[in-house]
């Protein structure tokens, strides 16, 4: 009998203590996040477009920033005032709204934009120049 309740003890312990740590580790990690949350500085929008490489949309202190991060590099392709960016947003909203079909020309020079920055190989692997 005595042993049994030993083990019960020993289960409830390891319990209390697990409990406690996940409870400790929730609240400490909200803590954390409020304090290396940057308000002046906002992620606005991502997106890959290929392997390793993406484009953000970044918020800072009233400018918005396009970048581009290709592998470990980033550069800028954009710079432009905030009020500018979320206008002309939601113009595209209610653009699309009202057309159903994409508009070909955003999409064109949107791709130069992409050819201009971008340095990808055009061969495949292997090829040699």
């Amino acid at each position: 009998m005595e042993e049994i309740y030993s083990i019960i003890m020993l289960l409830f312990a390891i319990g209390l203590v697990v409990m406690m740590a996940f409870v400790t580790t929730y609240f400490v990690g909200r803590k954390s996040n409020s304090f290396l949350r940057n308000p002046s500085i906002q992620v606005l929008e991502r997106a890959s477009i290929g392997f390793q490489i993406s484009i953000y949309v970044v918020q800072i202190n009233g400018k918005v920033y396009v970048l581009l991060i290709q592998n470990k590099n980033t550069q800028v392709l954009d710079v432009i005032d905030a009020k500018e960016w979320f206008e002309k947003k939601q113009e595209y909203r209610l653009e699309g709204l009202t057309n159903s079909s994409p508009d070909n020309k955003s999409l064109d020079s949107l791709s130069e934009v992409f050819k201009k920055h971008l340095k990808i190989p055009n061969g495949k692997k292997g090829d040699q120049k």
